[in-house]
C-alpha cells in the first residue's frame, strides 16, 4: 500500500470517527435566534390590544380599562416573557397561552397584574 494513500485513508477514518458540532445545542441556539428575532411589542401596543379584546384576559373577568390595560402592558412588556409570547398577547391576547418559560414568567406575574386589575 502506498504510504501516501494510507494517510489519506486514515484520515478519512478519523474523520468519520469525530463528532459533529451539529447537536441539540445547536438546534437550541437556532430557536433562540428565531425567538429574538421576533420583534418585542410596544407596551402602548400591548395597552391597544388589552383593551379592544374585552375579557378572559389574564384572569380578568370584565373589561379592561385603559388604565388597567396599561398597567399590565407595562408589567409584561418589562417582564421575562418572551417576544413570541409578548407578540401573541399584542396580536390576540385572548388566544395567548403561555407554556414552558412563558407560563413560569406569568405565573410570576400574577401578584403584579392582579394589582393593576384593581386600578
Amino acid at each position: 500500500m502506498n504510504v501516501t494513500r494510507g494517510c489519506g485513508v486514515a484520515l478519512v477514518i478519523g474523520m468519520l470517527l469525530v463528532p459533529t458540532a451539529c447537536g441539540k445545542d445547536d438546534v437550541d441556539a437556532a430557536k433562540k435566534s428565531v425567538a429574538e428575532s421576533i420583534p418585542r411589542p410596544s407596551s402602548p401596543e400591548v395597552a391597544d390590544s388589552l383593551v379592544t379584546a374585552g375579557k378572559k384576559v389574564f384572569g380578568s373577568k370584565k373589561k379592561f380599562t385603559k388604565s388597567q390595560a396599561e398597567c399590565v402592558a407595562d408589567v409584561v412588556q418589562r417582564s421575562d416573557l418572551s417576544n413570541k409570547a409578548l407578540q401573541q398577547v399584542a396580536t390576540d391576547p385572548t388566544a395567548f397561552n403561555p407554556t414552558g418559560k412563558d407560563a413560569d414568567v406569568i405565573e410570576k406575574l400574577a401578584d403584579p397584574i392582579r394589582a393593576c386589575l384593581t386600578k
